[in-house]
């Protein structure tokens, strides 16, 4: 479960990482890197470039740098046909930042066209790093609800970047099953990678799994996904969610119908926990969603890390007997009734 939870795990750290201070001046944003962190893009003529370092705070609204500690460093480049735009900050003796602003390599003074220069630039690199997500996030929903959200969203030209405002959404705890609905289907249309869609759900998993009008959405979301692979990635992280009772069970079993690998949809299977399908309805939809993979290798492999855990169900362990009776290859069935009679 390490390797499936890896992803997910580290777009949590990116947004955590970003820890937001209350202030008399508003609210600022705090990140520190360890080591030189670097972005890029190109958006028509102009490559935009930045690298990072150290202890640096930022506005909320992503216009400037308010603070740096000692020994922080930050760089940013445009680069256009005839010109090229370079601005560095380090820290003064104060930890305010002192600003070094050249064009075509020649020092020129820190203006209010520098400063915007400056704004532009920050607000797509922190945006891409998803530092200050959730307050991006909740500026745009309390300005124009979730219809402003998916605007904000699906205005960057990135899905790494796109994810990390996808998943602070899901994190909100003032929203509704219809805007989360929406949200998703914005997704659905909006995600072309699919590992970045496999690690957005986990979010949605964890939040607001539990609303029936959110199923469909999420199943379109599923179903725009071309890798068994990753659909196994993000289900795996659902069916572990300690809140599911049988209705997210059932939603999560139709969902891995949309794998096609039988051995990614075992893998899938293998992750759920045992006292999760004890009830009698819940053990019933499993072993139905179970029989339908082709490969009785693969269905062995789930009723055996069924078997492996201590302390299920008489119940439980008939069901297995049954499951591995329709079983066409006697090797396998032998391997899961030598795993019954341990």
């Amino acid at each position: 479960m390490k390797t499936i939870l890896n992803s997910f795990m580290v777009i949590m750290l990116i947004i955590f990482s970003c820890t937001i201070l209350s202030a008399d001046t508003g609210s600022q944003a705090q990140f520190s890197w360890k080591e030189s962190i670097s972005w890029g893009n190109k958006i028509g003529h102009m490559k935009w470039s930045a690298k990072a370092e150290g202890l640096i705070i930022f506005n909320d609204d992503d216009s400037g740098i308010l603070r740096m500690g000692k020994g922080a460093r930050f760089f940013l480049e445009r680069k256009g046909r005839d010109s090229l735009i370079r601005l560095e900050a380090f820290p003064d003796v104060d930890g305010t930042p002192f600003f070094i602003y050249k064009e075509n390599g020649k020092e020129m003074p820190y203006n209010a066209l520098v400063q915007e220069i400056l704004k532009e630039g920050l607000g797509m690199m922190l945006s891409y790093f998803g530092i200050n997500a959730e307050t991006r996030i909740r500026r745009a929903y309390q300005r124009g609800g979730v219809a402003k959200v998916i605007d904000l969203i699906q205005g960057f030209n990135s899905d790494h970047t796109s994810v990390i405002h996808y998943s602070e959404f899901f994190m909100l705890q003032d929203t509704d099953e219809n805007e989360i609905a929406d949200v998703l289907m914005a997704m659905a249309e909006h995600i072309t990678s699919d590992e970045e869609m496999a690690t957005v759900l986990p979010f949605y998993f964890m939040n607001h799994l539990r609303k029936k009008k959110t199923w469909d959405p999420f199943l379109k979301c599923m179903y725009t996904m071309e890798s068994d692979d990753e659909k196994a990635r993000a289900l795996s992280v659902g069916f572990v969610n300690p809140g599911n009772g049988l209705d997210e069970l059932l939603v999560l079993l139709k969902a891995v119908g949309t794998i096609g690998s039988s051995f990614c949809a075992s893998q899938v299977f293998s992750a759920i926990a045992p006292e999760s399908i004890e009830m009698k309805a819940a053990c019933q939809e499993f072993f139905q969603a179970l029989a339908k993979i082709d490969s009785d290798h693969d269905k062995a492999f789930v009723i055996l890390s069924i078997l492996n855990h201590k302390g299920i169900s008489d119940s439980l362990r008939s069901a297995c007997r049954d499951a591995s009776a329709d079983f066409h290859s006697y090797c396998e069935y032998k391997r899961v009734n030598c795993a019954l009679r341990d």
